[in-house]
């Protein structure tokens, strides 16, 4: 393992940080003291990932007790809603809903039954026959949570929209890897005599829901009641979607069409709904995105006349429309697709707008002439609608807990930016320094201790959560705010992809009155993705 300076393409670039532990002697030596008590931690101590809650993957076992055992999907695969058994023509009314499994060529793997009768603390989930708009699915922020809305009700139901949502609860599915199906999120105060088109997270623990008449919801996981978060107009969403830890939705009412975010980051509480700049103000029909990078966005619009996927280029800030993928024949809906880490090549999968035994489309993006291929068709009286692609994606995820200094505060770490390979401006930040005080941040190839060690000779509660010895210790100060950031650029070299890696930071506070000056934050869980 590497001690001292990173090498070049992991250091830091922002002028406040200094690597190496000959350049700033206080916290060095206290770190060299900390390396002494290294030998008493386990070499091999066990490798738990840290989750938001012990109830997290308390829940994922239960579920898997009372649920039919399926396959666990194949990363790399392709995931769709399918809607209906095939046993009866599509209505209005509400229909049986699947997750469908396909590799990108095509192939059909398998179908994984949503609940079609409540069951203990799990509801039923079931879809319109003909409501376009729902059946959106997501993939989580971390890779391991597949999300979609729908109402506990059985199947056969008339005009499920017009429901209550305090007597027929809308519901977030929350579908593990291992196709572990957990239906017991609900919402029972918003969405009413209305439909719950799309849910999101980030990390199983905290979801963020839209449709026809609430804007966006916030709920956590097996709550009933949600809470408003978003203000303002549009109430008329379609999809809620996350990328790069910014909450996004879309909308085609009023006078916000295309992308929007949703206030800053992933808010909890009332936030304004901004469109995105550079989206039209009206004259398309955004149902669903997907970001190819922080400069490269793709739309699918089943508009009759501007119909295509439309792709968009962020210059100077702006979104600017390039051109449109026209499919023949046929439009795209609903949409997803991956990036070549080395040659940076979009291919895009989408479903197709038929009512009825409509198609999974792919196209690699080598300029407007690009053609679509068809790859799978669903059987005649189903529909496929929400597609992701099930793809290694970088992962944050934060555990145990940290010491304040003298301010008094807890310094906090958190990532700026998502930890996918070839972010050259990801960094990871730090708040509640002294201000202009310098800090040091432990990195570590691996996962976090998941219990933290304590510092001989600090306060109580300044525990390592990284382990010693570290790959990379990088010093920098803080501004006058108390907020520090280590610049830490990540390769673009698929050899590292799904690496783990431990950080947590160590302040220096020479007011604290212990032998070992210091108060730490807790640690952060990175898994690098793409």
């Amino acid at each position: 393992m590497r001690r001292g300076p990173p090498p070049a393409h992991l250091r830091g670039t922002n002028a406040a940080t200094v690597c190496g532990r000959r350049y700033f002697a206080p916290l060095c030596g206290a770190l060299a003291e900390a390396g002494d008590f290294a030998a008493v931690i386990p070499p091999h101590f066990p490798s738990i990932p840290m989750m938001r809650s012990p109830l997290l993957a308390l829940s994922s076992l239960l579920l898997a007790a009372t649920t039919l055992a399926q396959a666990p999907f194949g990363n790399g695969n392709l995931v769709v809603v399918r809607v209906g058994t095939g046993a009866a023509a599509l209505s209005g009314s509400t229909q049986a809903v699947f997750l469908d499994e396909y590799t990108t060529t095509g192939t059909f793997v398998q179908a994984v039954p949503m609940p079609i009768a409540a069951s203990g603390p799990n509801a039923a989930l079931t879809l319109g026959g003909t409501a376009s708009s729902e059946g959106s699915i997501n993939l989580s922020g971390n890779g391991q949570w597949l999300t979609l809305a729908g109402y506990n009700l059985a199947p056969g139901i008339a005009t499920p929209a017009s429901t209550a949502s305090a007597v027929t609860s809308r519901v977030i599915a929350r579908v593990d890897m291992n196709a572990n199906r957990d239906t017991t999120t609900q919402i029972t105060n918003s969405f009413s005599t209305g439909t719950m088109r799309s849910a999101v997270t980030e990390d199983g623990a905290d979801f963020w829901a839209s449709g026809s008449n609430s804007g966006v919801q916030y709920v956590t996981y097996g709550s009933t009641t949600s809470t408003a978060a978003s203000t303002g107009a549009p109430t008329n969403l379609r999809m809620v979607h996350i990328w790069n830890r910014q909450l996004h939705c879309s909308s085609a009412s009023g006078t916000a069409f295309g992308v929007l975010t949703v206030g800053v980051g992933l808010p909890t509480s009332p936030s304004p709904i901004t469109q995105l700049p550079g989206m039209p103000p009206s004259g398309i029909s955004t149902y669903d995105c997907f970001f190819a990078d922080e400069n490269t966005l793709y739309l699918s619009d089943d508009g009759a006349l501007s119909g295509g996927i439309r792709k968009y280029t962020r210059i100077s800030g702006v979104w600017t429309f390039a051109y449109t993928l026209v499919p023949s024949g046929t439009l795209v809906r609903y949409l997803t697709g991956s990036v070549d880490v080395l040659t940076g090549q979009v291919t895009l999968y989408g479903t197709t707008t038929q009512t009825s035994a409509n198609t999974i489309v792919t196209v690699v993006d080598t300029g407007p002439s690009s053609l679509l291929t068809p790859i799978a068709t669903t059987p005649v009286n189903t529909v496929m609608r929400g597609i992701r692609l099930l793809r290694q994606r970088g992962s944050v995820l934060f555990g145990g807990a940290g010491s304040p200094t003298t301010l008094p505060a807890t310094p906090t770490i958190d990532a700026v930016g998502t930890p996918v390979l070839g972010n050259a401006g990801f960094a990871i930040a730090g708040t509640n320094f002294l201000p202009f005080g310098p800090g040091g941040v432990l990195i570590k190839v691996g996962n976090l201790f998941p219990i933290g060690f304590p510092l001989p000779g600090a306060q109580p509660g300044c525990d390592l959560y990284v382990g010693l010895p570290e790959d990379i210790f990088g010093i920098t100060f803080a501004d006058a705010g108390g907020n520090a950031s280590y610049g830490l650029p990540l390769p673009l070299d698929p050899f590292f992809l799904g690496l783990p890696v431990a950080a947590q930071w160590l302040v220096l506070d020479p007011a604290l009155p212990f032998s070992l000056q210091l108060a730490s934050s807790r640690g952060m869980q990175l898994t690098l993705g793409k």
